[in-house]
This record gives structure tokens, C-alpha cells and sequence, in this order.
């Protein structure tokens, strides 16, 4: 699958050398990894799952649903991703790429917040009060 065209979500397909489009990184790493059966955006949607299943020894990745209506879930296998076990190893490295990714965010979003809060001489807190205020 060598040079996999990939339409991202609310991309405007114009032919021409002079437009940029900024995209998020981690959804680009989505969608390429969608192209080429690493990813599942049912990873993402409420009340679905891809979950790893054996079958007679065999590993297969599938996605599941929850039926239930409160409580405890209660999962049901809608389709299975793949059967193949190299691609389900892949499919399972891939998460973890993304895993790892996601917590480099959150850390950076975290670094960010506290900067923001970091108190200055002459400048109070954000949504704190200076010395004289009541």
C-alpha cells in the first residue's frame, strides 16, 4: 500500500500547489494508521471497544459493543478488525504509539497549566486576587 491517500475529516480536496491546511498531529497518525488497518475509530465512540479475543488459541481483534443500558456492561462482538495474527501484533503496537503519544500531551497540556499559574512578582495568580483586593 505505498503512498495511501487518506481524506481527513473536514479536509477541502483542492488541486493546487499554494493551500496549507494545519491538521492535528495525533489525528493524522489516526487516520494513516486507519488507511493502513493499525487503528479502529471505534476506539473512540462511546459504548465500543476493540478488544483482543482468542478463539481456539487463535488471536483476533474485534469490536464490541455494550448493550447493557446502565450497570455492569455487557459486550457483544459487532465485527472482527482481523484474524491475521502479524496484523493484530501491529494493530496492538500501534496502540501503544498512540498511548504514548496521548500522555506526551497530556504532560505538555499539564506543563502548560501550571506555567500559567506559576505566581510573579506585582501579578496575582490567574483568577486570584491581589494583597489589597477583598
Amino acid at each position: 500500500m505505498p503512498s495511501e491517500r487518506i481524506p481527513l475529516t473536514g479536509e477541502i480536496r483542492i488541486s493546487t500547489e499554494h493551500v496549507y491546511t494545519m491538521v492535528d498531529a495525533l489525528e493524522a497518525i489516526k487516520e494513516i494508521g486507519s488507511a493502513y488497518g493499525l487503528y479502529s475509530r471505534a476506539e473512540e465512540l462511546r459504548g465500543q471497544r476493540v478488544h483482543l479475543d482468542e478463539h481456539d488459541g487463535h488471536p483476533a481483534l474485534v469490536v464490541q459493543e455494550d448493550l447493557s443500558l446502565h450497570g455492569s456492561p455487557c459486550w457483544k462482538t459487532i465485527y472482527t478488525v482481523t484474524d491475521d495474527p502479524v496484523q493484530v501484533q501491529r494493530y496492538m503496537a500501534f496502540r501503544e504509539v498512540l498511548s504514548s503519544i496521548q500522555q506526551i500531551d497530556r504532560a505538555r497540556e499539564k506543563s502548560e497549566n501550571l506555567q500559567i499559574n506559576i505566581p510573579r512578582p506585582g501579578r496575582p495568580i490567574k483568577g486570584g486576587r491581589t494583597s489589597h483586593e477583598r
